[in-house]
């Protein structure tokens, strides 16, 4: 297992050094000069997206809460599909037509003033603070997932490793190293949650038996858990089942916007491309949503939820572990060794595939939106390279310290929790700033500026006030703030831009 694991590593190293030879200017470095087909967009989309949540924390989330967790998957599959129809084609041509190369500067540039970089400066200071948090969740799960499958590794030192095998390939290649790698990391990802789910739902009778199993597993479950596993809805009633689903809809709705994800929109050869790209996302999401969670309700088989959220082997020949680990475990569990290898390495692979997108995204918003923009405009294309290197090195090694210095076992620290508080706060920033700039034609500069601003103070003040953040998600109320700031601003006055198309 750790053969196959350690040649699929070599391999994106491989595919960075590559890049590396094509990848001369900022524009390369940043956006892979424009120049994806629709199936690396789609997939390099879909696997920065969904990152080591997906393989981790789906599961994880599927195997405590049973058959409800479908919500979260419907979720993820018509916010995608929202932000492929609002938001791809517009972005694309716009920020072509303004020669924007990050999503600061498309809003900079869209409400441009003369001498002006304040909506620049924010917007990327909202991408330095979130996407460091992204890292810091993907380091996390890295280093859970190294650790179990290297045993002479220890968290921390799995932690390092993976790192710095992210920031190499991300260092050499910039942009177009990243796509690739996706790209790769999505066919292998899809290929896991295809074959080991069916292969674990086989073993244990098909549809039937899995009911089985969940009505058992429920039944034996710690008395302070009220999740009914084989319920769709959990069980739940009242203001707790809106909570729920609230939260399931907040990861839908979040997808808008998303930096990283913009960034795919941005980079596609030509908006002809962006149809075929989109099925191909569609499709991708809805399989590996439904494997995940296939694959966190066929586990009960094996292992059961013992008290403290740690899981048992029903055989009682394992210690307890992090449900986190269910993936990993599993694949050993059901598997040859060297298959086995090969979806671990699928979980690397999701995470991988978003540590580099988030750590490309805030080094780009530096170099671009922050560096050369106020700092040094006639700054030569060798030179904005090579800060763009030194940022990266940078960014990577400060979420590092994060993960090395977090317990990983800690409830307050899962996968699940760290990545959904990331994603509510790049969404409160751009989610409402990034639509309303390619549909509202009243927006102004002013309502930009304190849409995101409202937007990610609402979600860092609504996920820290614990009366809000236990009682529902805090994302869609932080897009509903920064929205409603756009439109309360720009109503006030001022000159809207004239750059919307019509």
């Amino acid at each position: 297992m750790i053969w196959s694991f350690l040649c699929y590593l070599v391999l994106l190293l491989g595919l960075g050094l590559l890049a590396a030879r094509r990848t001369r200017t900022l524009k390369g470095f940043l956006l892979a000069d424009r120049s994806l087909g629709p199936w690396i967009t789609a997939l390099s989309a879909e696997a920065t997206a969904m990152s080591g949540w997906l393989l981790i924390a789906f599961p994880a989330k599927a195997f405590t809460h049973g058959l409800s967790t479908i919500w979260v998957g419907l979720a993820c599959v018509l916010g995608d599909a929202l932000n492929w129809l609002s938001v791809s084609k517009r972005l694309r041509e716009q920020t072509e037509r303004l020669r924007a190369l990050t999503l600061p500067e498309f809003l900079e540039q869209r409400f441009s003033k003369e001498g002006g970089y304040a909506v620049q400066l924010v917007a990327t200071s909202g991408i330095m603070v979130f996407m460091l948090l992204y890292l810091w969740a993907q380091f996390v799960a890295a280093g859970k997932v190294m650790g179990a499958i290297l045993d002479p590794l220890d968290y921390p030192e799995a932690c390092v490793l993976s790192a710095l095998i992210i920031i190499l390939y991300t260092l050499m290649g910039g942009f177009r190293a990243v796509a690739w790698t996706d790209f790769l990391q999505g066919i292998t990802i899809l290929f896991a949650l295809v074959l080991l789910p069916l292969v674990c739902l086989s073993r244990i009778g098909g549809w039937s038996g899995l009911m089985e199993q969940l009505s058992q597993a429920a039944a034996e479950m710690p008395e302070s858990s009220s999740v009914n596993l084989d319920h769709w809805f959990g069980g739940l009633t009242g203001l707790i089942l809106f909570s729920f689903l609230f939260e399931d809809a907040g990861v839908g709705a979040g997808y808008v916007g998303q930096p990283h994800i913009s960034a795919r929109f941005m980079a596609i050869r030509k908006t002809a491309h962006i149809r075929k790209a989109f099925v191909i996302s569609i499709l991708w999401t809805t399989v590996t949503c439904a494997g995940s969670v296939l694959l966190g309700l066929t586990s009960h088989y094996w292992y059961r939820l013992g008290t403290g959220g740690a899981v048992h082997s029903r055989g009682g020949e394992m210690p307890p572990f992090d449900v986190e680990q269910i993936m990993p475990m599993m694949a050993r569990q059901v598997l040859d060794p060297w298959l086995a290898g090969i979806l671990v390495s699928a979980m690397m692979a999701a995470i991988m595939s978003s540590a580099d997108s988030y750590l490309l995204s805030a080094t780009s918003s530096m170099t671009r939106d922050v560096y050369h923009r106020i700092f040094r405009q006639t700054a030569s294309e060798a030179e904005l390279l090579r800060i763009s290197r030194v940022v990266t090195v940078s960014l990577g090694v400060g979420a590092l310290l994060l993960a090395v210095s977090t317990d990983p076992w800690s409830p307050e620290s899962t996968v699940y929790r760290l990545v959904l508080y990331a994603w509510s706060g790049l969404s409160g920033c751009f989610t409402a700033p990034v639509l309303m700039a390619l549909f509202y034609r009243g927006m102004t500069r002013s309502g930009c500026l304190f849409g995101i601003i409202c937007g990610g103070t609402t979600s860092l003040l609504w996920h820290h006030f614990p009366p809000l953040g236990f009682a529902t998600y805090e994302l869609i109320p932080a897009v509903m703030v920064s929205a409603l700031a756009i439109w309360w601003v720009s109503r006030l006055g001022g000159n809207s831009s004239h750059h919307l198309r019509s």
